[in-house]
């Protein structure tokens, strides 16, 4: 298995990455296609997502809320969801915001199924990392310094 995480915002606390597991991203997939489609919507879950990683526990309901299984729905004004939950690389001390997923608004029933999709990529995620056979990856912003790499 391989576990690559890629660096998309580095706050004074926290990391803010996306997952991939075995060459798959679906939030890279989602913030792509944001890019393409939503530029107003991708900048709101950007500029939410450096907010939460400025603070050690960050809660607002509205914007930021538990929704089961550790997994926190980061929701904008125009109703954009994206699913993220924590972790810690040991060794390191980077505290993470992993990101999983996202998807819109819709209906109650499209919402439930992205949250079930976001709960089962964090479940892989912790059984990959804990199998002793897998890599993981950590992508750094250009700049960032290098020696940070896990």
């Amino acid at each position: 298995m391989e576990i690559t995480l890629t660096t998309i915002h580095l706050g004074s606390v926290k990391r803010v990455v996306t997952l991939g597991i075995n060459g798959r991203d679906l939030a890279h997939e989602y913030l792509l296609k944001l890019g393409r489609e939503h530029q107003k919507g991708l900048q709101s879950i950007l500029k939410r997502l450096a907010a939460i990683a400025e603070h050690e526990r960050f809660e607002n309901q509205i914007t930021y809320r538990l929704v089961g299984e550790h997994i926190f729905e980061v929701k904008t004004k125009s109703g954009l969801r994206f699913y993220t939950f924590a972790d810690e690389i040991e060794g390191l001390g980077l505290q993470l915001i992993i990101a999983t997923s996202g998807g819109k608004k819709g209906n109650k029933k499209e919402q439930n199924s992205d949250i079930a999709e976001a709960k089962a990529i964090r479940r892989s995620y912790f059984a990959a990392k804990s199998q002793p056979t897998t890599t993981l990856n950590l992508i750094p912003f250009d700049n960032e310094d290098q020696d940070r790499q896990a």
